[in-house]
């Protein structure tokens, strides 16, 4: 029994010594492929740093023109009614389109008086259109470059749609 204990001990020291020389024979084997998934992650993670660099610089230069662009010039206009009756809407539109814009007005020119209107111009000229209380229009072009002032009256000539 002794003999067959021996073997035994003999047989697992073997198996136990096999086992340690076999995980130390793998060991470079495990290190390298550990270094390989390391290698695989820095460059993937290197990959998504690059791509996160260029969409930041992309988003940045992206935005630069609009940054840049010039602003559109800031006039006011001074519209004075010297009509019989009120002005109630004062409307913008390019020299060239027949497309307005909103009404600029906040409360409407009573028969006398004024108010100003500021214009944010993209050309060197717009066209502000002024409607009355009768729904007669007044077109009158602005420059761009400087403050102005238009005087309605009862001879300056209405688009009534006749």
């Amino acid at each position: 029994m002794a003999r067959v204990r021996l073997t035994a001990d003999r047989s697992m020291r073997r198996r136990v010594r096999s086992h340690h020389w076999e995980r130390n024979r793998r060991r470079p084997q495990l290190e390298q492929r550990k270094v390989k998934v390391m290698k695989a992650f820095v460059v993937k993670s290197s990959r998504i740093k690059r791509l996160a660099l260029l969409a930041l610089m992309v988003g940045v230069l992206g935005g630069l023109p609009t940054l840049s662009a010039a602003p559109k010039p800031s006039t006011a206009v001074t519209i004075v009614n010297n009509t019989s009756i009120e002005i109630r809407h004062v409307y913008l539109s390019a020299t060239t389109d027949n497309n307005w814009g909103s009404d600029q007005l906040t409360t409407a020119i009573a028969v006398g008086g004024s108010q100003a209107v500021n214009l944010s111009c993209s050309g060197s000229e717009i066209k502000v259109i002024a409607e009355d209380e009768d729904g007669c229009f007044y077109y009158e072009v602005a420059s761009c470059s400087e403050n102005s002032t238009w005087t309605i009256s009862n001879s300056s000539a209405r688009d009534c749609g006749n």
